[in-house]
């Protein structure tokens, strides 16, 4: 399939479930919430674009989305993940994103919400489809939102990475710097989200500071009695980010 079918094939999606309201359209700096809005103004809808701050975005992303997005809503989370990680006493794993669930999860909350997500980032992602319909509730998290129904849509949800950067060749789009050495990244997400795995040495090689507060916050916990079975906050970190929980 073409460039040219899958934006053709995109548009159409964007333009078949929009709502009468509009889309609420989560934007995270991104190669691919740079697609989505871009395909959203091609195909002439109702967006309104927001980016919930997570307190551990990369500065450079910030920087990005201030001076080419100055449509996206910011909202800054009620709680950082330094709180949430001493509230729920442990680190967020793959298998227990609370971060996620407290943060990012939340906004668009009976709306419909346009996304930028595609199958080929993961396993999970390749069972999604293009229309879903998302209700979250964790029981016991302290100022989690029960009612949290709300439409998903994913309309580049079978483009490669290929297309995505071509995509952005062809429409002239800029990039956030991370993409570029010295950094590389192939996502941009919260620094030590445990999806990067192994990568977030990478991630605590370019924020040091970042580094420190995880390590600041797990002594917090430690002294608190969690991960007895290590002397120190260095000691959980490797083991955290060393793939071996889930």
């Amino acid at each position: 399939m073409t460039l040219s079918d899958l934006i053709d094939i995109s548009i159409q999606r964007i333009i078949s479930f929009c709502p009468e309201e509009g889309y609420y359209g989560g934007h995270f700096g991104g190669k691919d919430s740079q697609v989505i809005h871009e395909l959203a103004k091609m195909a002439g809808v109702k967006v309104d674009w927001h980016f919930e701050r997570t307190s551990v975005d990369p500065p450079q992303l910030l920087k990005f989305l201030r001076l080419h997005y100055p449509d996206v809503q910011w909202h800054n989370p009620t709680k950082t993940i330094f709180q949430l990680i001493e509230q729920e006493k442990m680190l967020p794993t793959r298998l227990a994103r609370f971060c996620c669930d407290f943060i990012k999860e939340q906004g668009g909350a009976g709306r419909t919400v346009l996304l930028g997500i595609r199958a080929e980032e993961s396993a999970k992602r390749k069972t999604y489809p293009v229309k879903d319909e998302q209700r979250l509730k964790r029981k016991g998290m302290v100022g989690f939102r029960q009612d949290t129904h709300k439409i998903l849509i994913r309309p580049i949800l079978d483009w490669k990475w290929a297309d995505v950067w071509n995509f952005h060749k062809e429409r002239g789009l800029p990039h956030c710097e991370l993409y570029d050495p010295p950094y590389n990244y192939k996502r941009i997400g919260c620094i030590g989200c445990p999806m990067q795995g192994k990568k977030r040495w990478g991630d605590f090689r370019h924020f040091p500071k970042h580094k420190q507060a995880y390590l600041n916050t797990i002594r917090t916990i430690m002294a608190q009695g969690a991960y007895a079975d290590h002397d120190t906050p260095e000691s959980v970190l490797k083991w955290w980010i060393s793939g071996e929980n889930k």
